[in-house]
């Protein structure tokens, strides 16, 4: 009996299917296969993230850029509108100083060159002229202006000749050299006063 069941067991554990050779060579292939397909997968669905991701980021800093580009547009075009805004103040304070020193000036009644150099280094302004009326610098603080003529069309000739009482002149060149200023001119009793200062002067 006991002979008998070791034979029926025995039978038992050769009648179970065996894998072969090339049932295993199927099987690691198929499970390359599987990883291989999954690896590609997930590569794709990573590349495909990272390139949504990028063209967000991009788009986000794309949009940073032009709301920081129109800041600074408002920011040049605020700045510009008060440095227009603050020139022309600075404008008026000078043609304001200028003829207020010529009226000044012109009640002193009495003149040399000496006293327009001192006028001159306590003001700051670069040229003080004395006029009589035939349009002849009779006084002033720069040696070379003395006993110019003023030339018909000019403003201190229209002054003395009664055509109008002050001017304020824009920035031009001096007619006795080649430097820049910014002139005025008063009528007197004599004739003109008129005052210059240099455009650097201005600037600086």
């Amino acid at each position: 009996m006991v002979k008998m069941e070791a034979k029926g067991i025995k039978g038992r554990r050769t009648s179970e299917p065996i894998m072969n050779t090339k049932d295993k060579i199927k099987v690691k292939s198929l499970g390359r296969r599987v990883v291989a397909t999954t690896s590609i997968f997930l590569i794709l669905v990573v590349t495909i993230s990272t390139y949504f991701s990028v063209q967000n980021a991009r788009e986000a800093l794309y949009k940073q850029l032009d709301e920081q580009a129109d800041q600074i547009a408002h920011i040049l075009l605020f700045n510009l509108k008060n440095l227009s805004q603050v020139e022309r103040d600075v404008d008026r304070i000078i043609d304001t100083y200028i003829e207020n020193l010529g009226h000044f000036i012109k009640v002193k009644g009495s003149y040399t060159n000496e006293e327009l150099k001192a006028i001159e280094r306590e003001t700051g302004v670069s040229e003080i002229n004395i006029v009589n009326h035939e349009g002849v610098i009779v006084y002033s603080n720069l040696d070379g202006n003395l006993d110019y003529i003023y030339p018909e069309g000019h403003p201190v000739r229209d002054i003395v000749e009664g055509e109008i009482d002050k001017v304020v002149e824009d920035i031009r060149q001096s007619t006795l050299e080649d430097t820049y200023y910014k002139y005025g001119a008063v009528k007197a009793d004599f004739g003109a006063v008129q005052i210059g200062i240099k455009a650097d002067h201005i600037v600086n």
